[in-house]
């Protein structure tokens, strides 16, 4: 509760404000995207989230005064400092290609052996040896050593831009596992509690829930470069 009548309770932000380099790799993405014609029926996305024991939103706001704007650049707080789970996970037009619990943090090694091992099958089932692969840029998605390995493995891994959740699929996704996730506890006991949740709402995620946010990444596109690769929505 706000006790200061004076203070009002605003979200942090979830995304950093985009600089002109972030708008210029944001336009390449785009540009190449058109001019390799590719088939967002054959793009694979992935993504690692961290679900946390008490809930989504407990630390995602902050207090200003009521007579004053609030900052836009109060971002959201690392969600590696609360306690939780982190789960790996693929989808593409075809559904949820694989998902797995990381334990610890995620590195190099345990990504590469995530993909390589585990994700790589399920995908060749569903699309053949024939796709595009998105990963964000996280420092343990870029190593050489990663790259070295899908590229020997024939995997055409796109480049993507940073800070663009806004062209990102399987955010929307996770935005629904979540929901459903904390619908009914707050928050969990401990972590495999917790898994066991997330592992059964992605389980039950049907094809026909996941497949309209893999389409409208050609609409994302075109609305990105009308605005002149800003944001395409507010969230």
């Amino acid at each position: 509760m706000i006790q200061d009548s004076n203070l009002r309770k605003v979200r942090r932000r979830r995304r950093p404000r985009l600089t002109a380099r972030h708008k210029l790799q944001r336009k390449q993405f785009c540009e190449d995207w058109i001019s390799k014609n590719r088939n967002w029926r054959k793009v694979v996305w992935s993504d690692e989230k961290k679900f946390r024991l008490d809930g989504p939103d407990a630390y995602n706001y902050y207090l200003v005064e009521v007579n004053k704007e609030a900052p836009e650049d109060v971002l959201s707080m690392d969600y590696q400092r609360y306690k939780g789970v982190m789960i790996w996970m693929a989808i593409s037009s075809k559904g949820v290609l694989y998902f797995c619990l990381v334990r610890g943090s995620i590195n190099g090694d345990t990504y590469m052996n995530i993909v390589c091992n585990h994700a790589l099958p399920m995908i060749h089932i569903a699309h053949g040896s024939s796709f595009g692969f998105q990963q964000n840029n996280a420092t343990c998605h870029k190593r050489l050593d990663v790259l070295g390995a899908f590229e020997l493995l024939g995997m055409d891994v796109m480049e993507w831009p940073a800070c663009s959740p806004d062209l990102y699929p399987i955010e929307n996704v996770w935005s629904i596992v979540a929901r459903r996730v904390y619908a009914n506890i707050a928050a969990f006991d401990d972590e495999e509690q917790l898994w066991k949740k997330i592992g059964q709402e992605i389980t039950d995620l049907k094809t026909e829930e996941i497949l309209p946010f893999v389409e409208s990444i050609e609409k994302r596109i075109v609305k990105c470069a009308e605005n002149k690769y800003s944001y395409v929505n507010k969230w």
